[in-house]
């Protein structure tokens, strides 16, 4: 399987996104800024290719996709949240686009993720996530309805 996060152009305040699997779509994403050069807890991750690990993670208490050997940074998981505040860097997962800059509708977003990706790694089999670069154009935004 390939999980793909399809970024679009950042904002002031967040880079929104749209995850894939397999090519079809699963909930929308929010990240922080995308930057040439980190700035601790507001930055996104650079684009490329991660591997997929579902390990504990003390900060939440309990176990989450984990993107693994991602260069500069360290504890990236999958998770839920609202907004590029909830994010030091991770990938928000979100069912409904409220805006550009907000999510909502995390936690069955998380549980899709996880129901396609973890019976997989228990399997054996590797799972890796494509973190597309945002084009330079920008256009609208989806905003799912409730």
């Amino acid at each position: 399987m390939r999980v793909t996060l399809e970024r679009e152009p950042s904002t002031a305040q967040s880079t929104p996104g749209k995850l894939y699997c397999d090519g079809e779509f699963l909930c929308f994403t929010l990240e922080d800024v995308v930057r040439d050069v980190k700035i601790k807890g507001i930055t996104a991750i650079p684009a490329g290719t991660y591997k997929l690990a579902y390990t504990f993670s003390n900060r939440f208490q309990k176990y989450t996709l984990q993107l693994q050997n991602v260069p500069n940074f360290t504890g990236i998981r999958c998770h839920g949240g609202n907004d590029s505040g909830d994010s030091e860097g991770c990938p928000l997962l979100g069912m409904i686009r409220v805006s550009a800059d907000r999510i909502r509708n995390c936690a069955p977003a998380v549980a899709a993720l996880e129901g396609k990706v973890c019976p997989l790694l228990d399997a054996g089999e590797e799972v890796w996530i494509d973190v597309l670069p945002a084009p330079v154009q920008t256009e609208g935004f989806d905003i799912a309805e409730e």
